[in-house]
């Protein structure tokens, strides 16, 4: 009797910091205990996403708006793995950090698997079969 096995692709946000540096990231969420994020598109955890779910943009919706200071590499960063029996490394993306105009949404777009990598266009391939997906929200993002 045969098996298939099918590939799943994952997008998980991760609420929690990037640093090891734990008395700054414990004194900047003393100091605001009440930001938090509400909700992400896709959802937080979803699994068998689309290769161009979305035009490969995550949404990370805020309770209220961060600072803009904070829309770096350095605070939110992408990263993907191979989905695998044996163990495999996380390797980061290079991604676009942006933010709506009046909404408290950070955009993380991820870049299309082309040889020059575009970013939220449509009709391009920006998370590939076989891999999972992460996004690390450091938790010093703040007001």
């Amino acid at each position: 009797m045969s098996t298939k096995v099918t590939n799943i692709e994952e997008l998980l946000v991760e609420d929690k910091s990037i640093r090891t540096d734990i008395q700054t990231s414990y004194q900047i969420i003393a100091k605001n205990p009440e930001f938090y994020i509400n909700e992400t598109y896709p959802g937080n955890g979803e699994f068998y996403i689309g290769n161009d779910e979305n035009d490969g943009r995550v949404t990370i919706s805020f309770n209220e708006r961060p600072a803009s200071n904070f829309l770096t590499k350095k605070y939110f960063k992408a990263q993907r793995k191979k989905i695998q029996k044996g163990p495999s490394r996380w390797e980061a993306l290079t991604t676009e950090i942006s933010m709506h105009s009046w909404k408290p949404d950070v955009f993380v777009d991820f870049p299309s698997t082309d040889a020059t990598p575009v970013y939220y266009t449509e009709d391009k391939t920006y998370f590939e079969q076989g891999y999972k997906y992460r996004i690390i929200v450091s938790s010093e993002v703040g007001i």
